[in-house]
């Protein structure tokens, strides 16, 4: 899947993600849809029952790191939005940016951190498409 990406930058900077979730700790899931315009990756990670507060340092840190990708690929990286919903037994963070590239058609990366039941895990969503997922992880249960 990673070998048929054409630019040579952005091939690398895809088996590098790929390979720091891999290797690092917990379970990670990839999928792609059929037709190959979204590719998700779901992390499980150790339970963080993120705050408020929390979630604007992990806004800023995504917001950052996306910019510094964009910048060794000749493409933008620009936050469309960035939010944060909570009660006592689920937390839920969502960033969202668009990706524009001379070479490659523009995208979306939607990344949603969540918390519940003592457990957490992000979800990363890349599409070429500009999707609402919120629907998709309100019905997501963490068992």
């Amino acid at each position: 899947m990673l070998n048929t990406i054409e630019d040579s930058i952005a091939r690398e900077s895809e088996i590098l993600r790929y390979n720091i979730l891999k290797y690092s700790k917990k379970n990670v899931y990839f999928f792609r849809s059929a037709n190959h315009t979204t590719d998700v990756s779901v992390k499980m990670i150790d339970y963080y029952p993120f705050s408020k507060k929390d979630s604007n340092y992990m806004s800023s840190l995504l917001t950052h790191h996306c910019q510094e990708i964009a910048e060794t690929t000749n493409s933008t990286c620009t936050k469309i939005k960035s939010g944060y919903s909570g009660n006592h037994k689920t937390k839920a963070f969502m960033a969202k940016f668009k990706i524009d590239s001379e070479t490659e058609p523009s995208s979306c990366s939607t990344i949603y951190a969540v918390s519940s039941n003592s457990k957490s895990f992000i979800i990363t969503f890349r599409s070429l498409l500009n999707r609402d997922y919120n629907k998709f992880i309100q019905k997501t249960i963490i068992n």
